[in-house]
């Protein structure tokens, strides 16, 4: 019981001048885990070893998500956006790699970089991470249902309605892109195709398609988004 008080009021110290206000989410777990690390180093602590821990309904761990192919992607929020940071064989694996990207990004001051100096600082925590845990970057297969990769790395939904294929958006993660399609999916169900011309047909694609962008966060095709099937 000494060694853990000793180890409590040592990360308690250690804290109570952080500024939890003036912190991102990434930067607050660093701060308690550089604090960690220091009690347990000073008053002789062990962490057990334990399976990625689950934290929502879904049961995989933080920051990760399963494939129709059941790999494992790991997504962050850094710098205003949803973040793909790579495939992996196992939750294990893409937890670690989600873990080693926040540790590398807790301290890098948003505010003082340009949009180019973030991505930069981005793309090198993710290579890091690849490397040590053996991700690597998904082929169309590898993508959830309706998502297909450009050649420029970005995401892009398609669906099958009214007679035509259309393009939804272009998207950064595939997360967001399965989202999107979800979304505009769930707003088209009910659509009585039958009952609707095809200006009518083409409205209601519109404002889902619309919809969902706004929601996940990406950008409308300016070309034409529906191709004759």
């Amino acid at each position: 019981p000494e060694q853990a008080s000793a180890a409590y009021l040592s990360v308690k110290k250690d804290l109570e001048d952080t500024n939890l206000s003036a912190l991102s989410a990434v930067q607050v777990e660093a701060a308690f885990g550089a604090a960690e690390t220091k009690a347990r180093a000073a008053v002789g602590g062990i962490v057990f070893q334990k399976k990625p821990k689950a934290t929502s309904k879904r049961d995989l761990p933080k920051g990760v998500w399963k494939t129709t192919s059941q790999k494992s992607q790991s997504f962050i929020w850094f710098g205003g956006k949803d973040r793909y940071i790579g495939t992996f064989d196992t939750l294990e694996q893409a937890s670690d790699a989600y873990m080693s990207v926040m540790k590398d990004l807790a301290y890098v001051h948003l505010w003082a970089l340009g949009a180019d100096e973030v991505d930069a600082a981005f793309d090198s925590a993710q290579m890091k991470a690849r490397d040590l845990f053996k991700g690597f970057v998904p082929e169309k297969r590898d993508l959830t249902r309706g998502v297909t990769k450009t050649s420029s790395w970005k995401f892009q939904p398609r669906l099958q309605w009214g007679g035509t294929t259309r393009c939804i958006g272009t998207f950064d993660t595939p997360r967001q892109a399965s989202a999107a399609f979800m979304l505009v999916k769930k707003d088209l169900v009910h659509a009585k195709l039958s009952e609707l011309d095809a200006d009518k047909v083409d409205a209601i694609f519109d404002a889902a398609q619309k919809k969902a962008v706004e929601a996940v966060g990406g950008l409308v095709p300016r070309r034409k988004r529906a191709v004759s099937s």
